[in-house]
């Protein structure tokens, strides 16, 4: 399942990197590495069966924490 994962990734990178790629903003393409990087790693991780804890605990203390609200 983890090589479809990767030819997956690699038609999207192939399809869609290839224009942001001509148009040689390197912004563009920095954010778009970054990003597929990060998605590609929890995907694999998901695949092999590694549990990603979730982010919602965190963030929603630290929106507690800023707006002041105690629980």
């Amino acid at each position: 399942m983890i090589i479809i994962v990767l030819f997956l990734y690699l038609f999207v990178i192939l399809f869609d990197f290839i224009p942001i790629y001509t148009q040689l903003s390197k912004k563009d393409i920095g954010i778009y590495i970054v990003l597929i990087i990060t998605a590609l790693t929890l995907s694999v991780a998901i695949e092999m069966g590694i549990e990603i804890p979730s982010p919602a605990k965190p963030l929603e203390g630290i929106i507690s924490f800023l707006i002041g609200e105690d629980k």
